[in-house]
């Protein structure tokens, strides 16, 4: 194993096992790093949130059609909750489906909620 790659490992454990205040910290101060990546293949797909090199979070979906999208699942990992994180996943597949011209049907109960309680979202839902 390289010297760089036993150097990530122990900073990403390091990172990891670090107090939550920390991190709530971390995470409050350097949003500008977080990262959204989006993976589709033909039937599903997934949005990935990442923080600086560590995957803090996902949002899956189906594709039941080519206009249909189904939000079956959104996730943030322990020590993440509660910055945010997920209703960022949820406006990236939103965005997604509006350029795309895609409706949502939201089975995740975050995702529903989150849709459902903002008139702004109406026109992609289904």
């Amino acid at each position: 194993m390289s010297i760089f790659y036993m150097q990530i490992l122990k900073f990403t454990y390091s990172y990891l096992h670090m107090s939550i205040d920390f991190r709530t910290f971390a995470l409050a101060n350097w949003k500008n790093m977080l990262s959204i990546k989006h993976i589709e293949t033909e039937r599903n797909g997934r949005f990935e949130a990442w923080f600086d090199d560590v995957h803090v979070g996902e949002l899956t979906y189906q594709r039941t059609s080519p206009e249909r999208m189904i939000i079956d699942h959104t996730r943030v990992f322990e020590g993440f909750e509660g910055q945010g994180i997920a209703r960022q996943l949820v406006m990236a597949a939103v965005d997604f489906a509006r350029r795309n011209e895609r409706s949502v049907v939201p089975v995740c109960s975050y995702a529903r909620n989150v849709l459902t309680r903002t008139n702004e979202y109406k026109d992609i839902l289904v």
